[in-house]
């Protein structure tokens, strides 16, 4: 479930708690300020803290592609512009940052991975990663964590991937230091259901 970064937030959330079956609800921020819940059938709901109470918010519109692009070319023209590395550090950065981008954008998340990163309790650590590709067979959800893993500041000189179908299913890879003497490959297989 999202944390709040802020006490805005905070009180958003608890009033999400009190108020909603907050286990059957997706939690995402809007701003520094607002909160947005969505339930199991896609429906949401924003609420901004402002002058001291909870409202209703509109729900915001995603950036348009020519807004993202406008905003990514004037980033990358400012030399001091931070590397951010994971998925963390960049919603931090995106809160802080006045932006046009909503949070998923910022992230460069896909909805999957999007809705995952925002439900899961604890994120993958090396050794995880490394437990479920040695085992030969990952579930569509192991897959999931793995991208999640490999987007949270772990793509840099890595990849990970399809790389085919075969007599024993759909072929993944991890590829730790990718296109270096000092490659390591680890193939894996994407099952449909637990091992």
């Amino acid at each position: 479930m999202y944390k709040p970064r802020t006490v805005e937030q905070y009180k958003i959330l608890e009033f999400i708690r009190e108020e909603f079956h907050v286990e059957c609800l997706i939690v995402s921020p809007v701003s520094r300020s607002c909160l947005m819940i969505e339930d199991i059938v896609g429906s949401r709901m924003a609420f901004q803290w402002k002058d001291g109470l909870i409202w209703e918010a509109p729900i915001p519109a995603p950036a348009t592609t020519e807004e993202c692009r406008a905003f990514v070319q004037s980033f990358c023209v400012d030399s001091n512009y931070p590397y951010q590395t994971g998925l963390d550090e960049l919603t931090d950065w995106w809160l802080n940052t006045p932006n046009p981008l909503t949070h998923q954008q910022a992230l460069n998340l896909p909805d999957d991975l999007y809705r995952r990163y925002l439900t899961c309790e604890r994120m993958l650590d090396l050794e995880d990663v490394l437990a479920l590709v040695m085992g030969g067979r990952v579930t569509p959800e192991q897959l999931l964590d793995l991208r999640l893993w490999f987007f949270d500041g772990h793509s840099r000189g890595n990849w990970l991937g399809p790389v085919g179908l075969d007599g024993l299913g759909k072929k993944y890879e991890l590829v730790f230091n990718w296109n270096t003497p000092a490659e390591m490959r680890y193939p894996f297989y994407l099952s449909e259901s637990a091992p």
